[in-house]
């Protein structure tokens, strides 16, 4: 089973859970719904995928109105990556180090909330 999993931009979300997502012995790949992005989707990517992971609804939507997969199994997550959505603390770690505001709470939410879909998932 190929999966695809999509973000924004293709570098940040997407990027982390497909290696997440490969190091659990899954076939992963990533990239962004924004086509001038760092790895924009594509409709090559779109068709080699069996299963899609969003990590947003909006992003979803988007994903939607550009490409209509045919017996693709779309899972939607909810994880921001917008540090004034999480806390002041979330914020002040961000100025910091964004790198660690990604591990802390973006990161451990995109593991959190993938866990509950991995038993959908046939490894390689």
């Amino acid at each position: 089973m190929k999966i695809l999993v999509v973000c924004t931009q293709g570098e940040n979300r997407s990027r982390y859970l497909a290696k997440y997502l490969k190091k659990k012995g899954y076939d992963a790949d990533y990239a962004g719904i924004n086509p001038k992005g760092i790895n924009p989707i594509t409709q090559k990517k779109v068709g080699l995928a069996d299963m899609i992971i969003t990590v947003r609804k909006h992003i979803k939507e988007k994903f939607l109105k550009r490409f209509k997969p045919v017996e693709k199994e779309i899972i939607n997550l909810e994880v921001k990556d917008n540090p004034k959505r999480f806390s002041k603390e979330a914020e002040r770690l961000a100025e910091k180090s964004w790198s660690e505001f990604q591990k802390k709470y973006v990161y451990s939410e995109l593991r959190k909330q993938i866990e509950k879909h991995l038993h959908k998932f046939n490894k390689k």
